[in-house]
């Protein structure tokens, strides 16, 4: 494992050797985290192929820990998340497909009852794989300007390798010290010739378990499953604006096979707004928790993405 992170303690930590304190870290940190991947409107739209991109997202993340039907306190988690993309394109069976990889950094602080904990590192990494099922054909740049939208379907697997930072004596990480896989699917309908989208995805996480929290504590999950709908509509040439939700439902952690009583159960409504300027392209998206049942925490989330034009041309 990679060991970069620093903490800073301002008051008395408690260091949770308990199932029962260890909910408290817990839960809001992997809720930001996971959250931090969901895909935005008109994420997955087709990019020529032969092209090599990158991008830059910013994400800020205020969210609440609730541990469900435990008299404990609440906390919260602030996150600060930057972590830049390269994505290379190319055609498999004259359709779109590419490779991605990110690498975020993130800064975390968290509140609670015993003290405050900071800590920065690296995250765990994402590789990211991708693949048209049906729709468009393959284009390059110099074709895509003039092809009509057509509904298309894609599939998209993201992993994550346990190469973030990680201690595990320290109440609060920005590695998982385990393996992550997100298998998910898209589907793009676009309306009056692609002057407006309709998207859903669905998607699961998966993940190993971790045999080193807090000490020698084994830290295992559920599936977490996840769904979205999007509707985006073009202001002029050059901007988009869209709303939508996602649904959030499962991923409960089990400590020592203990369960920890905080499965996801919850809406997050979401609005964002993208605009080209000049050769950028210049996004921000919002979501919040909506509904949430058996008290469950709220997590919000501000997305500011930079697309820089293409890097190469192949």
């Amino acid at each position: 494992m990679l060991q970069f992170a620093q903490h800073k303690l301002w008051n008395r930590v408690m260091r949770p050797t308990t199932p029962l304190g260890i909910v408290v870290v817990f839960v809001m940190f992997f809720s930001a985290g996971a959250r931090a991947q969901s895909p935005g409107p008109r994420e997955f739209l087709n990019i020529p192929v032969g092209q090599t991109v990158a991008y830059v997202d910013y994400v800020f993340s205020s969210a609440e820990s609730v541990a469900a039907n435990l008299p404990l306190p609440n906390n919260e988690t602030v996150s600060q998340v930057i972590s830049p993309t390269i994505l290379v394109s190319f055609p498999i069976n004259n359709k779109y497909a590419g490779v991605s990889l990110s690498l975020p950094y993130s800064k975390v602080h968290f509140m609670g009852p015993g003290g405050d904990i900071e800590t920065w590192g690296l995250n765990d990494p994402a590789i990211g794989l991708h693949k048209n099922i049906f729709g468009l054909p393959a284009f390059r740049h110099d074709q895509i300007a003039k092809a009509i939208p057509q509904t298309f379907l894609s599939f998209h697997l993201t992993i994550n390798p346990p190469l973030g930072s990680y201690d595990r004596n320290s109440a609060v990480n920005t590695g998982a010290n385990r393996w992550a896989f997100t298998p998910l699917l898209n589907l793009n309908i676009p309306l009056n010739k692609g002057v407006a989208w309709v998207e859903v995805y669905a998607w699961g996480r998966y993940f190993t378990s971790n045999d080193a929290f807090q000490g020698n504590n084994l830290l295992t999950q559920d599936r977490l499953g996840i769904a979205a709908l999007y509707y985006s509509h073009n202001l002029g040439k050059k901007t988009y604006a869209a709303i939508g939700t996602y649904y959030d439902n499962g991923g409960e952690t089990f400590v020592n096979h203990i369960p920890q009583h905080d499965s996801a159960h919850a809406f997050r409504p979401s609005v964002a707004i993208n605009r080209k300027v000049g050769k950028f392209a210049v996004s921000l998206r919002y979501e919040n928790t909506g509904s949430r049942s058996n008290a469950a925490p709220w997590n919000g989330l501000l997305n500011f993405r930079v697309a820089l034009p293409p890097l190469f041309n192949f």
